[in-house]
């Protein structure tokens, strides 16, 4: 049998936490009813504007990420990141996310906080589909072929992915209850050092 590799991998990590969901989604909807918002990739909805520095509610899953974020690291052999900023998404019925990358930073993610039934999937694009002759593709889609893949939005859980990896979510097809997220970038370490030579100063 002929030797096959995987080249070139590109990660999705994915964990559980266990976090006062509710807390946080209260804390969310009254940053969307008082706090300013913004248009980026979301169509419709809530998006906060960065949080630099995380208030107290938010702690608990700081700390979870960093951890999280740095266990990944050291498994696929990267300098330790840190959390460079964070913010708010709320989509309520038909709100969604356009395709987007985070190409200023290393590592980016999503923690979700309150999915009800109906409010969609993240997609991850395949970075090298534009190379990639879809029919010729035999089968089931599989790691190899597909030019994108489809996950849950499950409250409580979380994804890492690559910066540079082009998502999306879908519209939230609840009439009733939004889906709340916290996304966030992580950057490397030696940035936030002032004596490293790359800083921007």
């Amino acid at each position: 049998m002929p030797e096959l590799r995987d080249l070139f991998i590109t990660y999705l990590a994915r964990e559980q936490f266990d976090l006062d969901n509710e807390k946080l989604a209260a804390w969310a909807l009254d940053m969307e009813e008082n706090g300013d918002g913004r248009t980026v990739s979301n169509q419709g909805g809530y998006q906060s504007n960065d949080i630099m520095d995380p208030p107290e509610v938010l702690e608990p899953l700081y700390n979870e990420l960093t951890n999280f974020g740095n266990d990944l690291c050291q498994r696929i052999g990267i300098a330790p990141i840190v959390i460079d900023n964070m913010w708010v998404n709320v989509n309520r019925y038909r709100d969604f996310n356009w395709p987007h990358s985070h190409n200023q930073a290393t590592v980016s993610g999503v923690y979700y906080v309150k999915t009800p039934p109906d409010c969609g999937f993240i997609q991850f694009q395949n970075p090298t589909a534009d190379f990639q002759n879809p029919w010729t593709v035999v089968g089931d889609d599989n790691p190899y072929t597909a030019d994108g893949w489809w996950m849950p939005c499950e409250e409580g859980t979380v994804y890492l992915f690559p910066s540079h990896v082009r998502h999306g979510v879908q519209p939230n097809q609840n009439k009733i209850e939004p889906r709340i997220s916290i996304s966030f970038n992580f950057l490397h370490k030696c940035f936030d050092d002032p004596n490293f030579p790359l800083k921007n100063k």
